[in-house]
């Protein structure tokens, strides 16, 4: 028992193993913008950073090219003539809630921040754009969803993996071990504790 234990946990647990999924292939960037120029600029400066780079040219066409295909991340401006950021993001997220969208604003106020945020975006960047700080902010955004969908994929073969329902035991010992464990971890669970693997051994 205790052998198989061990083996099965071995092979749930290789979490950053095998490094960023999206090193394997490039990300899907949306870059949406009523400003031809705007787009080509972010387009090129993102290029050179490996990610692929579709264009929008507004908040109809970002919603129509989202319920078409998958992207990684989406960088919208929020003043467009046809629809604005804020609503095209709206729309964006009923169709695809786990895409992250960063908004780009030429007004660096708190109310629009503060609606961006609470319309579901998950940051915004003010203009004139620092390429650097895109840069960075693009990339942290990827790695911040990236390690959110890991988290909740390893969630799910724990609860799989030790799911009570399965397992036949009428030992006490048994009975103790196939108790539910409080489960919140912060962001990625590397290993099972120490306590558990013990009392998994002595079964």
């Amino acid at each position: 028992m205790a052998n198989s234990v061990k083996s099965m946990v071995a092979n749930q647990f290789t979490v950053g193993k095998t490094g960023n999924p999206m090193s394997r292939g490039k990300a899907k960037i949306l870059v949406v913008d009523d400003e031809p120029s705007q787009r080509k600029m972010l387009q090129a400066n993102l290029s050179l950073e490996g990610y692929q780079v579709f264009e929008a040219a507004d908040g109809s066409d970002a919603i129509a090219r989202v319920s078409e295909e998958f992207f990684d991340l989406i960088l919208m401006d929020n003043r467009m003539s046809n629809m604005d950021g804020i609503e095209a993001l709206k729309e964006i997220k009923k169709i695809s809630p786990g895409i992250p969208v960063i908004i780009i604003t030429a007004y660096a106020s708190v109310e629009t921040a503060v609606e961006a945020l609470q319309s579901g975006a998950h940051d915004y960047l003010t203009k004139p754009l620092d390429i650097e700080e895109l840069k960075i902010k693009v990339q942290q955004t990827l790695e911040f969803w990236r390690l959110k969908e890991e988290n909740i994929l390893q969630k799910r073969r724990i609860e799989n993996l030790f799911d009570a329902s399965r397992i036949v035991g009428r030992s006490q010992k048994m009975k103790e071990f196939l108790k539910p464990w409080p489960w919140s971890p912060p962001v990625r669970l590397q290993y099972l504790s120490s306590a558990n693997l013990e009392q998994a051994k002595n079964l």
